[in-house]
């Protein structure tokens, strides 16, 4: 998944930049997000080893099935499992 910017000392410190850089997103294939009970625009918890993210998920038809692809975040190199949870919507107050 390309991005032009990601999160990092000097992005985030820049206005014009730190504007356009992509919001955190986990971009899954549609049968494994069925799997998850997970809906494009849903908001999930991220956690590999140490980092949590927050992300909101992305379905679409170019993500491989079986892998999840994390876009929008600070720098994790290499691959590795995390586990992956729906975040509960807040209810709108009346």
């Amino acid at each position: 998944v390309p991005a032009t910017y990601s999160s990092g000392t000097l992005v985030d410190m820049s206005e014009l930049i730190s504007a356009r850089v992509t919001p955190p997103t986990l971009h899954l294939h549609a049968d494994d997000a069925g799997t998850m009970s997970l809906s494009n625009g849903e908001i999930v918890e991220v956690a590999a080893g140490e980092q949590t993210v927050t992300a909101k998920v992305s379905v679409n038809g170019k993500t491989p099935a079986g892998l999840g692809l994390l876009q929008g975040t600070p720098f994790m190199p290499g691959t590795f499992s995390a586990a992956i949870n729906k975040v509960a919507a807040v209810a709108a107050a009346d």
